[in-house]
């Protein structure tokens, strides 16, 4: 499984992306249809991304024996600029209509953030220093790009060093390790009462989402996950069980107990990794090809323009 191409383009990705999105959108539905946990799906999300992303770049140091970062940082901006800035300069023009004036100079600040991949640290700024708001609500989903842009600005080059030096795979297994607990051990210790918005914006207690798609990515190209056929037979069970559980908990709003901050979580990025998982290990299965129909697959495809 680890030597074919098409491992990260099977079309049930499409169609768990579009799982993520209704979540995401359901959170802010009115309160008769609300998943009062709905952000989760921003958790799959950081999954998906991980997984996606790197399976790509192992793809490419597969093929070629090396890894072209500014080709990669060149794919990134061709797909996320032309949207994100966009909604960027639509969102700041249109603030002064809809927001008081005295607030222009929090606005820059705001806008100038989202245009530095810094708006998750521009929140934990405002939240600890007892503002607890920002200034143009149009722009408050850029939070999660920004963790995504500022993990893919290191990611590439330190996965590189790591296949030059040839990394013993119990080496790569303890570093995947690491970087999925250590955030998680982060988030309980620092965790006393409340929503706590200071550590919910956090990159460094966020990235092990993105760390657990980059495990599976390299498992996969590692031929590190089974796919005999016992597994494939039960891999359908575990996606449905896994997602089962996964709509079951956006349910619930974990943040505001902390539960998210406790084990939430790192629960759902396990159970994130058991969903995709499943879906290369039997692309076949009823699981995959439910997560495979075009309307979800559609879904998914727009994720970035709706949720972003």
């Amino acid at each position: 499984m680890g030597s074919k191409e098409q491992h990260w383009h099977v079309p049930a990705l499409d169609g768990l992306r579009g799982i993520a999105v209704l979540v995401v959108i359901l959170c802010h539905a009115p309160p008769t249809y609300q998943l009062h946990g709905g952000h989760i799906g921003v958790d799959l999300f950081f999954v998906l991304s991980g997984f996606l992303i790197t399976s790509i770049l192992l793809n490419e140091w597969r093929s070629t024996g090396r890894i072209s970062i500014p080709h990669f940082y060149l794919r990134r901006a061709c797909r996320l600029f032309p949207a994100a800035f966009s909604v960027l300069l639509f969102a700041t023009a249109a603030a002064p209509f809809i927001q008081p004036a005295e607030e222009l100079h929090g606005r820059l600040k705001d806008a100038a953030a989202v245009l530095l991949y810094v708006f998750n640290w521009r929140l934990v700024d405002l939240y600890t220093s007892g503002v607890g708001y920002f200034h143009n609500h149009m722009l408050s989903h850029y939070w999660s790009l920004s963790v995504e842009e500022q993990f893919y600005l290191v990611w590439p080059a330190l996965l590189l060093l790591l296949l030059r030096l040839r990394a013993p795979r119990i080496a790569m297994i303890a570093f995947f390790a690491a970087g999925i607990i250590a955030p998680a051990a982060g988030r309980a210790l620092l965790w006393e009462h409340g929503p706590s918005p200071e550590i919910y914006f956090r990159s460094d207690l966020r990235v092990d989402g993105l760390m657990w798609g980059a495990a599976l990515a390299w498992l996969a190209h590692q031929n590190l996950i089974p796919a005999n056929l016992e597994v494939r037979r039960y891999a359908g069970l575990v996606g449905f069980s896994a997602l089962s559980l996964f709509l079951y908990l956006s349910q619930f709003d974990m943040v505001s107990d902390g539960s998210n901050y406790q084990w939430g979580f790192s629960l759902v990025g396990l159970l994130a990794a058991l969903m995709i998982g499943s879906t290369i290990v039997a692309p076949h299965a009823i699981f995959s090809r439910l997560l495979g129909l075009g309307w979800l697959r559609w879904t998914g495809k727009i994720s970035y323009g709706v949720v972003r």
